[in-house]
Parts: C-alpha cells; sequence; structure tokens
C-alpha cells in the first residue's frame, strides 16, 4: 500500500512472510511457524537522497513532516495484529515510544 504525501514523498506499506527475523525473535514459540513482518517506510521524492551525509533542507523538511504519519501506521498495524515492533537495525521498539 502506498499513501502518497504529496511534496514530502510517500509511506510505503508491505506485508510478507520473514525468513530472517532479528535475533531477540529467533528460537521464539511463536515464531517456529514463520511470521508475517508488516514494513513502513517512509520514500522521499528524491530517493538518492536517503544516501547523503547532508540531504537537502526540503528533504529534511519533509522526513520530519512524515515522521508521525509513519508512526501512526504501525501504531494501527500493530493494534490490528500485535506481535514486536522493529526498528531498521532490528533492535525491538517499545510500541508505546512510538
Amino acid at each position: 500500500m502506498l499513501v502518497e504525501l504529496g511534496v514530502d514523498g510517500m509511506v510505503a506499506v508491505e506485508a510478507a512472510e520473514e525468513q530472517d527475523l532479528p535475533p531477540l525473535l529467533q528460537g521464539l514459540p511463536w515464531t517456529a511457524q514463520g511470521v508475517v513482518a508488516y514494513r513502513v517506510r517512509w520514500e522521499p521524492l528524491l530517493i538518492e537522497e536517503l544516501e547523503l551525509e547532508k540531504p537537502s533542507f526540503e528533504h529534511r523538511v519533509a522526513r520530519t513532516r512524515s515522521a508521525p504519519v509513519v508512526q501512526a501506521i504501525a501504531r494501527a498495524i500493530h493494534a490490528a495484529v500485535g506481535g514486536e515492533i522493529a526498528d531498521e537495525a532490528d533492535f525491538l521498539i517499545d510500541p508505546a515510544d512510538l
């Protein structure tokens, strides 16, 4: 699913079976039969700016304005399906911290 944010880019939501679990989730009884991962991420208009050490001012503003949308979608998915939330580095996040 894609959520268009105009000049702020878009938020992408993907759902897929996950084979590579974060280390903290490996070996847990509820992960033994496989899991579905929901990924929520922001995509800027100029994707190459994600790799820049100093992205443009517009990029930084768009990222800041899109963060609450990403958080709200992640909270809604977690409320509907439960499970754990991990950041980009596979560290678990308390849902209350979103």
